[in-house]
């Protein structure tokens, strides 16, 4: 049988153990925060919805003739889509190369950004 001090004692590791514990959680969760923060795809978010990143969309637009990249038909700026032409989840270097980007209708976006996902699985 443990005498009283000793008892105290493994009461107290396993408190400093609990908050060691609690801690880490914390870390982690700070880790997983800053790691979204500073991933290819939150910087290119950040980019696009900056003035630089509308003024580029408007000027790439109208280079286009204003029609999608991928389909060539005639699209609003409003609605259209950034596209990555080599995507951010195989090539996250890319994610701010302009010539890796064009506009394009939000269907063919969405369409691609699907089959890079399941092909990516």
């Amino acid at each position: 049988m443990l005498n009283l001090s000793n008892e105290l004692l493994v009461q107290e590791i396993l408190e400093v153990k609990k908050r060691a514990d609690k801690l880490g959680k914390s870390f982690d969760q700070d880790i997983k925060r800053i790691e979204h923060k500073y991933s290819p795809r939150s910087k290119f978010e950040r980019w696009r919805d900056s003035d630089t990143g509308k003024m580029w969309k408007d000027g790439q637009h109208k280079l286009q003739q204003k029609c999608c990249a991928e389909c060539h038909v005639p699209i609003p700026l409003k609605g259209s889509h950034i596209d990555h032409i080599k995507p951010i989840c195989k090539y996250p270097e890319l994610s701010l190369t302009l010539n890796n980007l064009r506009v394009t209708c939000a269907g063919c976006n969405l369409i691609k950004g699907a089959k890079v996902t399941l092909s990516h699985h």
